[in-house]
């Protein structure tokens, strides 16, 4: 059973833009952006994560799944607007990523949620693929939410006071490791 969440955009069929990788232990730079800019003009980058359930295991009697949810970086589909690198100070820089960094953070909180939530829950047996299907289809309608809540608010980092107070939100649910209710600032 491999069930997927893609933060951003759509995965289509592997190719070396679907390189994954963990980043738990430092901060996005720049560098980890290797993606090709999207034409649209709108944004100045893209950060593109991934949660997999990539660890089942079930008991010998087939009640008592085990799960472990990894959220990953994808470095080929995540860019930076090159020219906005180029013309930036780096007050402006620290902020974009920044930003980025948070769309991040939420992605890495679902994949703990999702980990909590499918292993606290009480399966019947003979429906637990089903059961497990709704808990992560579930969850994935709450990230793309607070992702998408996250962008209109802080007018994707251009709004500063909102943007100052979604990074104080996120960083108390990385403790909680549970996503927020969509705030009302």
């Amino acid at each position: 059973m491999l069930l997927l969440i893609t933060a951003c955009t759509m995965c289509m069929s592997f190719t070396h833009k679907d390189e994954r990788v963990i980043i738990e232990d430092r901060p996005l730079t720049w560098d980890d952006y290797q993606g090709a800019p999207a034409s649209s003009g709108l944004s100045v980058a893209l950060t593109h994560s991934r949660i997999e359930l990539d660890s089942v295991t079930i008991a010998s009697d087939g009640t008592i799944p085990k799960f472990h949810a990894t959220c990953y970086f994808m470095p080929g589909r995540s860019w930076v607007d090159k020219k906005f690198l180029s013309t930036c100070n780096a007050d402006e820089s620290a902020h974009v990523l920044q930003h980025e960094q948070t769309h991040y953070n939420i992605a890495r909180i679902a994949a703990a949620e999702i980990t909590r939530e499918m292993n606290t829950f009480k399966y019947t047996p003979g429906r637990i693929a089903y059961q497990a299907d709704s808990i992560f289809r579930t969850l994935s309608i709450r990230l793309r939410n607070v992702q998408s809540a996250y962008d209109e608010q802080t007018s994707h980092s251009r709004k500063y006071e909102q943007q100052d107070k979604w990074n104080q939100l996120i960083a108390t649910c990385m403790t909680t490791q549970t996503l927020p209710d969509i705030p009302r600032f």
